[in-house]
């Protein structure tokens, strides 16, 4: 469902990830449409957690599909709700 990148010597990376990893020696992965539940390919200039698939954002489509209330997760401490997968559940 995800994707990374930096997965060749010669590819462009983001703003956001020449900011997270200067010297550009790990994997970040690519942000994602939540609407196509695809990888979007648009070059972020800027790191914003809810732009990423997370862990939180497949624990609240489960949660979602089980109709557990309050117990939402959220992208980052103090962050949004993370996004559910809202296309999975249909």
């Amino acid at each position: 469902m995800g994707a990374s990148d930096n997965q060749k010597s010669d590819e462009i990376l983001s703003g956001a990830h020449q900011t997270l990893d200067p010297k550009n020696v790990k994997v970040m992965g690519r942000p994602f449409d939540f609407s196509t539940l695809t990888p979007r390919t648009d070059l972020i200039q800027v790191y914003k957690s809810s732009d990423y698939l997370s862990c939180a954002s497949v624990v609240n489509t489960v949660y979602k599909l089980f109709g557990v209330k309050g117990h939402d997760r959220v992208t980052e401490r103090n962050g949004p709700i993370a996004a559910t997968l809202d296309g999975l559940l249909s």
